[in-house]
């Protein structure tokens, strides 16, 4: 939809609607209480596998706020991470145990229902088809799995994902919209859905206890924040914005909340969620972060407001930028895979040593799977769904090297494969070395060091960059990762600039420091989205 299109939508059409469904759900409504309490507790002790539940406790509340997740065996799993009752008990005392015994009893009474939020989210999209409607579903990506059981007639034109596929489609009747409305974390929107309406009216399905961004949505036509304003509940209409846009604000509960007998936090779940990001960050060694999402589903972590090496293939040229709003999308990222000295070859696709490791690796899988598992929880690899991750491990590299995220746990790792499986190609002292470097280099993280410490070699590498652009050809311009090698003859630098077309940049991200500049899967992002 170009610009004038849109102008010319807006201007004809005399007010838009918010239609807020407001689900109430007594039992749900407890039991994110009681989880909020622990996950505040866990972080208190602070330990890495503390952090790891914590976050992934945070992580799937979110979820279960912003997506239409079925109450199932789901919950009772989620409830099961930090351990049993007794070890829960034993590590962080009495009270925790005892909100986890009364979540467990939260959750079997759920499982006893449907999910109230599909219930009302089914009858609505049914209700659309009905009466022909043209509407879309703002979504993240991996929420769709979870409305394909709600109608048979769900197609995926029916699903819109980012910013940049809302500002391009044509009006239509409806915009279904689960969560409150949020510039960051799980379920996040842009200000475009009240500053600029590709609808008539936005649906939006909320739990009770789950509010708005304060201050979400702009106006750049009056200064005021929409948001703000949509909020006070006390009139139906809204007219005070002159030469601004008209809203109606219709508000209906769904189901039960027995309010008089909650002991209702003085903050909601997304602030709460929010909160505890930014003031256990200092504690735990973490800041700020962008997440710089690759097409290939990878992408990169670096630190708030950290210019980065940006390659725009249509100008050709190179830019360092701060990776903020969407002025990245597109273009390419460049990671520079330099060092000082010349440590041998660094291309993911020649890791002699790796292909040892996860050789032998395979083979222990295929005969004794659990027995690996519990070995390495001996040695003290607490990862969660452990079973799970070496079973990750397996797999071949493509863009980075899949493997343990901490040099305790490969060691752990390559000490059971060599010494409880007699596997005697890894039983070289300098082994687990070689091939950790190999892992580090296929994350980029070989080069945080010299990146932030030293404005130098940085500075050595925008400049050595510069004049390798003319050596990229059309045939490299044409895939969505490619590498540029260093000369031989270049002074000081040795290595390789790897390339990776952007689809998006996400702000807003907590993360610690010992995952910034390393490559990722943008699934294992997910638990630190606010």
């Amino acid at each position: 939809m170009n610009v004038t299109a849109c102008f010319e939508f807006l201007k004809n059409q005399e007010s838009f609607t918010l239609d807020r469904r407001v689900i109430a759900c007594h039992p749900f409504r407890i039991l994110r209480i009681k989880m909020r309490m622990i996950i505040q507790s866990i972080l208190e002790r602070g330990n890495d596998h503390d952090i790891e539940v914590a976050y992934e406790w945070r992580n799937r509340l979110s979820e279960w706020l912003t997506v239409p997740v079925p109450f199932d065996q789901v919950l009772t799993d989620t409830l099961q991470l930090p351990g049993t009752l007794i070890q829960v008990n034993q590590i962080y005392g009495k009270e925790i145990a005892d909100a986890l015994e009364s979540a467990f009893e939260l959750a079997r009474i759920m499982r006893q229902n449907e999910n109230p939020l599909i219930s009302a989210l089914r009858n609505e999209i049914e209700k659309l088809f009905r009466e022909g409607k043209d509407f879309r579903i703002y979504a993240h990506p991996k929420s769709v799995r979870y409305y394909s059981s709600l109608s048979e007639n769900l197609t995926e034109q029916h699903f819109l994902y980012g910013n940049s596929r809302y500002g391009a489609i044509e009006p239509v009747d409806v915009l279904l919209k689960i969560g409150p409305l949020r510039s960051i974390g799980w379920g996040k929107c842009p200000d475009a859905l009240l500053t600029s309406p590709r609808f008539r009216t936005l649906t939006q399905f909320v739990w009770y206890g789950s509010s708005d961004e304060e201050h979400f949505g702009l106006d750049p036509v009056t200064g005021v924040m929409i948001g703000d304003v949509l909020a006070d509940r006390g009139a139906q209409s809204v007219t005070g914005l002159v030469q601004s846009l008209q809203w109606d604000v219709r508000i209906d509960q769904v189901g039960y909340s027995a309010d008089d007998s909650i002991n209702d936090p003085d903050e909601d779940d997304f602030s709460f969620l929010f909160r505890i990001q930014k003031e256990y960050a200092d504690r735990h060694q973490s800041r700020s972060a962008s997440f710089i999402k690759f097409i290939n589903g990878y992408g990169i972590l670096v630190p708030s407001g950290t210019a980065v090496l940006e390659y725009d293939p249509e100008r050709s040229s190179v830019n360092l930028v701060q990776p903020e709003g969407n002025h990245l999308d597109g273009s390419f990222f460049v990671l520079p895979v330099i060092e000082a000295v010349d440590f041998g070859e660094v291309h993911v696709a020649n890791v002699r040593y790796s292909e040892i490791w996860k050789r032998h690796l395979s083979e222990v899988i295929s005969i004794d799977h659990e027995d690996l598992c519990q070995k390495l929880q001996e040695k003290g690899v607490g990862l969660l769904n452990i079973c799970a991750r070496v079973q990750e491990w397996c797999n071949p590299p493509v863009t980075v090297i899949p493997a343990p995220q901490k040099w305790e746990h490969f060691c752990a790792l390559i000490s059971v494969l060599a010494n409880r499986y007699h596997k005697t190609e890894l039983q070289d002292e300098h082994f687990a070395k070689r091939a950790w470097v190999e892992i580090r280099r296929s994350k980029g993280k070989a080069i945080t060091e010299g990146r932030q410490e030293h404005q130098v070699q940085r500075e050595l590498e925008y400049e050595l960059l510069k004049e390798l652009i003319p050596g990229i050809t059309s045939a490299k311009m044409g895939e969505d990762e490619f590498e540029i090698n260093v000369p031989p003859d270049a002074p000081d630098l040795k290595g390789l600039y790897r390339f990776f077309r952007v689809e998006s940049v996400e702000q807003g991200l907590t993360v610690p420091d010992a995952i910034l500049y390393e490559i990722r899967s943008t699934s294992e992002v997910d638990i630190w989205r606010g």
